[in-house]
């Protein structure tokens, strides 16, 4: 057991209900975690915290940690702005498998109870955090990704990208805080391609996401990333999800009615033919640039070739059908992208009538 602050002399200690409510009254301006220890972080907001409130009384940790669990524990990665201090402690704690107790005269850091993070907020709490969490969706949602093009980038840099432009693009007004709890195992995972012109930040971070094997929660003071599941939860109203579903079969139609004079592939990977068509529907003469996404976090289609594929004015749909089809793989129609993936995987589109099978 070790006391990263000792009670100061003279100043009545906190009860615990009014040290926790400190700590969520107290606003850390910045935080910048890399490789640091839990040691290293608690002393932080032990510091940061004292410095900052104007309340009486300090603010103590004490790390009750008997069988070592937590002492060799670190954050890889962290980084937080203006973000309550109880919050900020709650992450520190999740991505060390710790958890606090507070009592009188200090906060009480233990090894998670059955290796899950502990609940801290009230009903009444989680409940405000949940209407902010869906308030932050919706304004990142306005600001536009004017382009982003990804060649094997990391999760870790992709999300210090998106950091970076959601400030700039909103003049500072939008923060972005990523929270990554699984560190060992995501923090290097890579978008091996992705080129995107033109989408809403949410929208390109969906698909960053989703090439990494990931996908987002949104929570009141940071976006919280998790491996993806099986089912993704789709957070939409109906109607922003008739809308997109109105713009998917738009831009399908617009597809359809482009014809690609001439493909000629032999012996070709799936990322050259669909980089070539990238390019060719980049040409005003065909249509406005077109985001087409590979995603693939197991990386089923690597390594996947068009044997042979000889085509003149056919359409650009029943051509991306031709190529997914010889790749084992399908092809859906998104509000702001063709999202190509193996095939079982992700959602499925309905056949279509003459399409090979």
């Amino acid at each position: 057991m070790f006391a990263l602050a000792v009670l100061s002399a003279g100043v009545l200690p906190l009860a615990a209900d009014d040290l926790e409510g400190k700590l969520i009254r107290v606003t850390i301006p910045a935080l910048d975690f890399e490789d640091a220890s839990l040691e290293e972080g608690l002393g932080f907001f032990s510091q940061r915290a004292n410095e900052l409130s104007k309340e009486p009384g300090p603010v103590n940790f004490v790390v009750e940690d008997p069988s070592g669990t937590l002492k060799e524990k670190k954050v890889k990665w962290l980084r937080l702005k203006n973000v309550p201090a109880r919050e900020g402690l709650a992450y520190l704690l999740t991505l060390c498998g710790a958890r606090a107790r507070f009592d009188a005269h200090a906060i009480m850091i233990l090894p998670q109870s059955n290796g899950a993070p502990a609940e801290w907020r009230s009903e009444t709490q989680r409940n405000v955090a949940s209407v902010a969490a869906r308030n932050r969706e919706v304004t990142l949602s306005r600001i536009t990704i004017p382009s982003l093009a990804f060649e094997e980038v990391s999760l870790k840099e992709g999300l210090e990208f998106f950091s970076q432009r959601a400030s700039e693009l909103s003049k500072g007004t939008a923060q972005l805080n990523f929270v990554v709890p699984d560190q060992e195992s995501l923090l290097l995972k890579q978008a091996k391609a992705l080129r995107l012109k033109n989408v809403p930040l949410t929208v390109a971070l969906r698909y960053f996401l989703a090439q990494c094997g990931c996908e987002a929660r949104y929570d009141a003071n940071a976006i919280v990333i998790i491996p993806r599941s099986a089912a993704a939860a789709d957070s939409r109203s109906e109607e922003q999800k008739q809308l997109a579903a109105a713009a998917a079969k738009n831009r399908e139609a617009k597809f359809a009615a482009i014809k690609m004079p001439s493909i000629n592939f032999e012996d070709t990977p799936l990322e050259e033919a669909i980089d070539f068509l990238h390019d060719m529907l980049a040409d005003p003469e065909h249509c406005e640039r077109a985001n087409l996404i590979i995603e693939d976090p197991m990386n089923a289609l690597v390594g996947k070739k068009i044997k042979s594929l000889k085509l003149k004015d056919v359409p650009t749909s029943e051509v991306l059908q031709y190529i997914v089809t010889q790749c084992g793989a399908t092809v859906r129609y998104d509000e702001y992208a063709l999202v190509i993936s193996p095939r079982g995987a992700g959602p499925k589109a309905a056949p279509k009538e003459g399409a090979p099978e």
